[in-house]
């Protein structure tokens, strides 16, 4: 397993059975940066690839710093925008119909505490049953 950290924009390729973990920027980061957009593409060994995000710790600045998640290869089209989450949404389980886009967006105060989410290719069987899901 990887965890990624680094701000800027970041290509991540899944390989079946792996997992990496997406975790916020450094602290000297965001507190020596401000207004930091970062932008995590996350693809999985095929374009087909299910893409199963499982949502660890959430908490974000409410209503001043963004986590918006969707799927494809294109962050500036809001028809491809799965979820936008901030503070500390109950939601825990996502599921990209695709490749996965990830866009964090924060001011220029607090950050809280911040995120701890796994990545993995999901295969259909996986997702009976599960609940919070979207697709």
């Amino acid at each position: 397993m990887s965890h990624i950290s680094e701000c800027g924009v970041n290509n991540f390729k899944l390989e079946n059975n792996a997992m990496i973990t997406l975790v916020p920027p450094s602290a000297e980061q965001r507190y020596h940066e401000k207004n930091i957009i970062c932008v995590y593409y996350v693809t999985g060994s095929n374009d087909l690839d299910r893409i199963w995000l499982r949502i660890n710790h959430f908490d974000l600045e409410l209503d001043y710093d963004f986590l918006i998640i969707g799927y494809g290869d294109d962050p500036s089209n809001k028809s491809t925008e799965l979820v936008m989450l901030t503070g500390q949404p109950k939601l825990r389980t996502i599921v990209s119909p695709g490749n996965v886009w990830l866009t964090l967006i924060t001011d220029s105060s607090s950050f809280a505490t911040g995120y701890n989410i796994d990545f993995r290719i999901i295969d259909e069987e996986s997702l009976e049953g599960k609940s919070d899901t979207y697709s």
